[in-house]
């Protein structure tokens, strides 16, 4: 078969083949999406936090109402972490 490589047979080509993806695509199912993950039940202490972290979210309000300013809290609280573990 002679086909003619002109610039009309490249474009009638090129949307033929863009016309057979288009069907093609049309036909094939979708596959649903993933149900949503359970939320993870609460745990003491967030793996992703590091211990001091929480310790501070546990008592820094307190320590701050006693002491007022942030600076002498959190010299409050690293101290007394350190000389409870």
């Amino acid at each position: 078969m002679d086909v003619p490589k002109d610039a009309s047979y490249h474009a009638n080509n090129t949307i033929s083949k863009a016309r057979e993806q288009y069907e093609y695509r049309r036909t094939v199912p979708v596959r649903p999406a993933p149900a949503p993950a359970a939320p993870a039940a609460p745990a003491d202490r967030p793996s992703n936090r590091p211990v001091f972290a929480h310790y501070v979210k546990e008592n820094y309000k307190t320590l701050r109402s006693q002491l007022g300013g942030h600076g002498d809290t959190m010299k409050a609280l690293s101290k007394q972490y350190r000389s409870n573990n």
